[in-house]
Formats: structure tokens, C-alpha cells, sequence
């Protein structure tokens, strides 16, 4: 009878241990009140963490997750389609499926402030220009905003030409996106008005047009940088030996098109005009019709002959005659 005894034993171990992985989806039980931390809400996010699921129910989703700071209800109609999407019966689950589960998500508050201060930061960056200094203000922007929690970054993703002209301007908009952790959580557009000064050379009284500019000529202003653009001169030094190509009135900044490099030939000047054909050097005096530039090439009258020739300016006060 011993061994019959210990047979029973064994087929009733047997039959439990059948049992008892058979009825796991039912020895469950479900959450009132569950804080998520990803996107997505699956089963087995629903169930007490000291519960058995089934490895599928990480794969059901039952609802999205509410937004980083605020809550969101599961309803049992989710649950039970949940169930019946996993292959179970929600009917013969010896577990109450509850009318309801409160999603929670964990939030940060991120201020207006911080968004201003990085802002600034990374524009100011990008704008590379000297500036005296820079603020902004955000237009439309909320005074809180609710992240994820973990390390929050601002990037400006706006093209860097578009961008940069536009901070020229006092108002601005541009492309962004919001980290947290390196993760995109938020992008958009955001509007500023911009309050800017820099400091720029500019004319201590009118120069007419062809004026050879000297130190004497200019002095450092803070300007706003409204009145400055990407071609405007930010030193003195660059500018001295430079000749003005218009009338430039006092107090104003210089730019690229209001300037040019001194030619080195005059109009209506005395020139050395050299003439070289097949080794033979001829030099005679000419009178420049026009002024010229390094390597330009401009007419020259023949005061021996009166004859008009082209020449390139290879020198000051020199031309050679193209033949």
C-alpha cells in the first residue's frame, strides 16, 4: 500500500501544479490607482506588480498615457477588450476587473523664465555678432509648462541663416524642440521680441563720396542692433584707408557696400603707361579716363598720341596696355 500511497501523492502534486499554471490569468489583481512613467499603458501596467501575467499582456495596449503632470482614466470596458485581445475570456477570469483605473504621470514644472534664460543663451550663440547686450521676450509663451521629469534642454533647430537674419530684427520666430534625458518630449515654434545693443564704429561728421577715411573720422556708438546688419563694420581698424562710395552722414554706421578699397589710379590722373610686345618695353606718360583698382582694367588716353587704349592697373599710378 506504500508505494500506491505515494503514487497518489505524486499524480495529485501533478494535478495542482496543472492547475495552478493553468488559472495564473486569474490569480491577478488589478489596480485601482497606477502611476506610469511611459507612453503607452499596457495589461500588465494594470496589474499588482506581486501578480503572475502572462508575457503577452506587456505587449497589450489599453489606452495612451496621459500627459507628464496630470491623470487619466482606464475604463473596465478597456480592461475586458484588452483581455479578449490577449485570447481571454474576461467573463471566466476569477478576478474583478474594476470599473476603473486612475493613470498618474509624474511631472516637472518647467517656467517661463528657465525657457527665457536658455533661449537667450543659445540665440545670443548663434547670432555671433558682438553685442553689448541681449534679451528677449517670449510672446505667447505659457508661464508653466509640464515636462517629464529628468534634465530638460531647449534646442533651437531653425536653419542658421534664417535664424540669424532674423535676429537683426526685434522680433524673431523660430523652430524648437524640448529634451528631457536626450529624449524629444515637445517642438514647436516659438515668437520672441528682441531688446539688443552693440557697439559699432560710426562717422563724426558727414563724409562725401570718394573721402580716404582716417581714425580721426570715427568713434565707437551703442547702437541698437535694429540699426546694424550682418555687413556692417565692427572696428575701427578695419575701416581706416578705406574710401566712401556715397555720402555717409554723421552718426551712422558703416557697411560693406558704403566702402571700398582706394584704387590705385585716379580719374583724369598722370599715369606710367607700359606697353610690351615681344620683349620690347615702351613706357610713355598716360591720362587715366577712369579710376582703377588693382588688376582692373580701365582706358587710358595716350598724351603723345591721344589715342585710347585698355589698360590693367598693375600698380599705383602704373598701367600696362592690353594688346
Amino acid at each position: 500500500m506504500h508505494w500506491k500511497l505515494k503514487n497518489l501523492i505524486i499524480i495529485y502534486l501533478f494535478v495542482a501544479a496543472s492547475l495552478l499554471s493553468a488559472g495564473q490569468a486569474s490569480a491577478l489583481t488589478f489596480l485601482d490607482r497606477v502611476v506610469v512613467t511611459s507612453e503607452q499603458v499596457t495589461l500588465a501596467d494594470l496589474v499588482d506588480p506581486n501578480s503572475t501575467t502572462p508575457s503577452q499582456w506587456n505587449q497589450i495596449v489599453v489606452s495612451r498615457a496621459p500627459r507628464p503632470g496630470t491623470s487619466l482614466t482606464v475604463t473596465g470596458a478597456q480592461i475586458k477588450l484588452g483581455l479578449r485581445n490577449s485570447g481571454i475570456n474576461p467573463d471566466e477570469l476569477d478576478t474583478e476587473i474594476p470599473l476603473r483605473v486612475e493613470l498618474e504621470r509624474p511631472g516637472q514644472v518647467l517656467v517661463a523664465e528657465t525657457v527665457k534664460a536658455q533661449f537667450e543663451r543659445e540665440l545670443r550663440e548663434k547670432l555671433d555678432y558682438p553685442v553689448t547686450e541681449f534679451q528677449i521676450e517670449l510672446v505667447g509663451w505659457p508661464a508653466e509648462l509640464i515636462v517629464a521629469p529628468g534634465e530638460v534642454e531647449l534646442v533651437v533647430t531653425e536653419d542658421p541663416e534664417s535664424l540669424r537674419k532674423s535676429l537683426f530684427r526685434s522680433y524673431a520666430a523660430f523652430s524648437y524642440e524640448i529634451l528631457v534625458d536626450g529624449q524629444k518630449v515637445d517642438s514647436g515654434r516659438a515668437r520672441v521680441r528682441i531688446s539688443a545693443k552693440t557697439q559699432v564704429p560710426v562717422v563724426v561728421r558727414d563724409l562725401q563720396r570718394n573721402t580716404v577715411i582716417t581714425r580721426a573720422d570715427l568713434e565707437y556708438q551703442e547702437v541698437d542692433l535694429t540699426r546694424v546688419t550682418e555687413q556692417t563694420y565692427t572696428s575701427i581698424d578695419e575701416l581706416v584707408g578705406y574710401r566712401t562710395t556715397r555720402l555717409v552722414r554723421k552718426g551712422l554706421p558703416l557697411n560693406r557696400q558704403d566702402v571700398e578699397v582706394p584704387p590705385l589710379v585716379l580719374y583724369n590722373s598722370r599715369v606710367r603707361l607700359i606697353a610690351s610686345y615681344n620683349g620690347v618695353v615702351v613706357e610713355t606718360v598716360g591720362k587715366a579716363l577712369m579710376d582703377g583698382a588693382l588688376g582692373e582694367i580701365i582706358r587710358v588716353e595716350n598724351v603723345a598720341t591721344g589715342r585710347v587704349v585698355g589698360a590693367e592697373v598693375v600698380g599705383p599710378g602704373c598701367v600696362e596696355a592690353v594688346l
